[in-house]
């Protein structure tokens, strides 16, 4: 019955609107109605000025909750199948049910004090972590990903799944690697991504265009025929 009625509701709109081609396609597929793509854009944009980091210990972040959904089990057996990895420090920021299992599966990785379990931290104490972070893993699938692109904001590069809807957006940059697969295929990827970072020019390119907040709702509001201003 719920479906029923959304699919009225799709097909009544005078606009219908998306945030990844694969919900446009799975739309279609469902009601027989093709909407338009508007990438949804983070909160901010680009830092102006790049952040100044240390060349090592390579610093990957990941913020989340804790739970079996996120893959944050992925992230701690990548670093720990790869012992030839150069200097490294994983902060893991965010609590939930999986916060004692996971400190107890990098103890039983003996990956000891490269990784460090921030729990929740003060808008100021993650905004430090995102300046001196390198890289930030997101393995788990996102609907979308808007913590992808807010983390290339901070100039940071990504490693994500190929499922997340950001991928869309994100592909063809050296700043992200798109994992396409599971848990090896992350690990991969996360790999390849720390190989690229040690470069001293890495962080000197262009970060690729990313959509913002701001012009997504300009966008939108454009789109839909709504007066601005």
């Amino acid at each position: 019955m719920l479906n029923f009625f959304t699919g009225q509701g799709i097909r009544r709109a005078q606009t219908l609107v998306t945030n990844t081609r694969v919900l446009r396609d799975e739309m279609a597929a469902l009601y027989r109605r093709f909407g338009d793509v508007i990438y949804l854009g983070g909160f901010g944009g680009p830092l102006l000025k790049k952040p100044s980091r240390t060349a090592t210990p390579t610093r990957i972040l990941s913020v989340s909750r804790l739970q079996q959904s996120k893959c944050i089990d992925w992230i701690l057996r990548s670093l720990a199948k790869h012992p030839d990895l150069p200097p490294w420090q994983l902060n893991i920021v965010g609590k939930g049910p999986e916060f004692s299992q996971l400190a107890e599966l990098a103890s039983s990785l003996n990956l000891g004090d490269s990784v460090i379990f921030h729990g929740f931290l003060s808008d100021a104490a993650l905004h430090d972590l995102y300046r001196s972070s390198h890289i930030f893993a997101m393995p788990a699938i996102q609907g979308y990903g808007l913590p992808a692109i807010e983390a290339l904001y901070q100039h940071l590069a990504v490693v994500m799944s190929s499922d997340s809807g950001v991928a869309e957006v994100l592909g063809g940059t050296q700043w992200v690697a798109i994992s396409k697969g599971g848990e090896a295929e992350f690990a991969e990827a996360l790999r390849n991504m720390m190989q690229r970072v040690s470069a001293p020019s890495f962080f000197d390119q262009d970060l690729p265009p990313l959509p913002t907040e701001d012009q997504w709702a300009a966008t939108y509001a454009a789109h839909c025929g709504w007066a601005s201003g």
